[in-house]
């Protein structure tokens, strides 16, 4: 048997550095004397998977995982409790002559000229997914033999561990992305906060309010508003939302130096590690992106018509929405007439109460204008 080139402690370094990850397959393939070495691990939502090999490309990989990982014999014969958390040769469940027999092999090992056949592998099942360490030989090589088995399984633990401490980070990093992908379609400004004020997290239209700096700014960390008077208001607002007895949501305006305050509602969030927290909700005071596509497809409106059914919600007169649009109030009229009977509508307050009562929704984004230059 090879001399062992590997330590637990080679492997716990995989667990956060990417690089000593990407590594390991290489050292257990020079370790257990194979020809490759594979780490898997496949999400229990099916949304994507992580592959690390000692020797196939990363377009082999893809292809593994997208069209043939569900065809793997030795992933089929593992999948029952029975054979998890510890390491065996493969060739016990899924005998050689049977294996060369298979789809898998016939229609991916041979065709890109590899030489997995024997297989040594550990499987670990979890919450968060399932992965497997493989170490591979060739046909033409001898089969793993009990001693390298027990010395696989001397790494077991670790390697158990590293798997899934990396499938349940990699599932907490999809988990917050898609967090942050829900909050970005809000339609709505949210920013996240500590009770000392410092923000956690923004949104997009968190972060494109902050970078206008006209009503709430970041400070060093620290969320403020442009006016001291609105900021002391504000951080006792945030202080009483974290503070240790249950409270309600509330809200405040932010007063800008022009225009309109800024409402705020400031919901009180527990963390799961019993820390206080601030989830900051702002109303921007304008219509909403994507607006436009929804009520054409909601109401079958022309975009004339869903663009002065917004400008109506925004309190704007039908004078103005001609004066911008380049036409006559005449014609303004007869749109909104057409609109109103579409909707259903008979008075424009009517129409300003139906449009306001529509999900706030980035979900269909305009295209930037671009000016000229």
């Amino acid at each position: 048997m090879p001399r062992l080139q590997l330590t637990t402690e080679e492997i716990f370094d995989s667990l956060t550095d990417d690089e000593c990850f990407a590594e390991l397959p290489r050292k257990l393939e020079r370790a257990f004397g194979g020809g490759s070495a594979l780490l898997h691990w496949a999400y229990a939502d099916g949304g994507g998977e992580i592959l690390q090999s000692s020797n196939l490309s990363q377009d082999l990989l893809t292809r593994y995982a997208q069209e043939f990982s569900p065809h793997d014999p030795w992933l089929k014969a593992t999948d029952c409790g029975r054979f998890n958390n510890y390491a065996l040769s493969l060739e016990e469940l899924v005998p050689v002559s049977e294996y060369a027999r298979t789809f898998f092999y016939n229609e991916f090992i041979r065709p890109m000229g590899g030489d997995m056949f024997r297989c040594l592998g550990i499987r670990v099942d979890n919450r968060w997914g399932t992965g497997i360490v493989a170490i591979h030989r060739g046909r033409n090589q001898r089969s793993f033999d009990p001693e390298a088995i027990k010395s696989l399984n001397r790494f077991a633990p670790a390697l158990r561990r590293m798997l899934a401490v990396r499938g349940r980070l990699a599932a907490t990093d999809r988990r917050l992305e898609s967090v942050e992908a829900m909050l970005d379609h809000m339609g709505q400004a949210t920013l996240l906060v500590r009770a000392d004020g410092s923000l956690v997290h923004a949104n997009a239209l968190g972060e494109a309010l902050l970078r206008r700096g006209d009503v709430l700014v970041e400070r060093q960390g620290i969320l403020a508003a442009v006016s001291s008077r609105s900021t002391m208001r504000l951080r006792q607002a945030v202080d009483t939302a974290c503070a240790l007895a249950d409270v309600g949501a509330s809200a405040l305006l932010v007063e800008r130096p022009v225009g309109r305050p800024l409402a705020v509602s400031i919901v009180p969030l527990r963390m799961s590690h019993g820390a206080r927290q601030a989830l900051l909700i702002i109303d921007t005071g304008s219509t909403v992106e994507g607006a436009v596509p929804r009520l054409q497809s909601l109401y079958g409106l022309t975009p004339a018509e869903a663009e002065i059914g917004l400008r109506i919600a925004d309190g704007v007169r039908p004078q103005w929405i001609a004066d911008e649009r380049g036409v006559s109030v005449e014609t303004v009229r007869s749109q909104i007439k057409s609109l109103s009977a579409k909707l259903g509508c008979t008075r424009q307050s009517e129409i300003v109460a139906l449009i306001k009562a529509l999900p706030a929704t980035n979900l269909i984004m305009r295209e930037p204008s671009v000016s000229a230059g």
